[in-house]
C-alpha cells in the first residue's frame, strides 16, 4: 500500500506545482504530513525526470519552469494457469502479474 501512496503523493504535487498553488514549502510538506527535507526529496526527483521546478518568493508557490507532463499509467491482469505457461523466470504460482510504465515528456522511462 505504501507504493500506491506514494504514487499518489507524487501526482497530488504534480497538480500542485502545474496549477501553481502549492503554497509555501513549510505549508506544502505539513499538507502531505511530511519533513520539509521529504519533501524536497521528493521534488529533487521529479528534477531528475526533468522537471525545472522553481519556487516563487512573490507568489508563495513553486512552478513549472519548463514544460513538464508527468503521467503514470499501470495495469494488472490475473494470471490463470493456461496463459501462466508462456511464463518464464519464476513460480506459476504467481496470481498476478503487476506491470507499470513511467512517461514523461517525450520518453518513457
Amino acid at each position: 500500500m505504501q507504493w500506491f501512496e506514494s504514487i499518489n503523493r507524487i501526482q497530488s504535487l504534480h497538480k500542485l506545482i502545474e496549477n501553481e498553488c502549492s503554497g509555501t514549502p513549510c505549508e506544502l510538506a505539513k499538507h502531505f504530513c511530511l519533513s520539509k527535507r521529504q519533501l524536497y526529496n521528493i521534488i529533487e526527483e521529479l528534477k531528475i525526470m526533468g522537471a525545472d521546478i522553481k519556487y516563487s518568493k512573490d507568489r508563495c508557490t513553486f512552478y513549472y519552469a519548463n514544460e513538464f507532463e508527468f503521467k503514470l499509467d499501470f495495469h494488472v491482469s490475473y494470471i490463470n494457469k493456461d496463459n501462466g505457461k508462456n511464463i518464464y523466470g519464476g513460480s506459476h504460482s504467481v496470481a498476478w502479474y503487476v506491470s507499470y510504465g513511467i512517461g514523461i515528456c517525450e520518453g518513457i522511462l
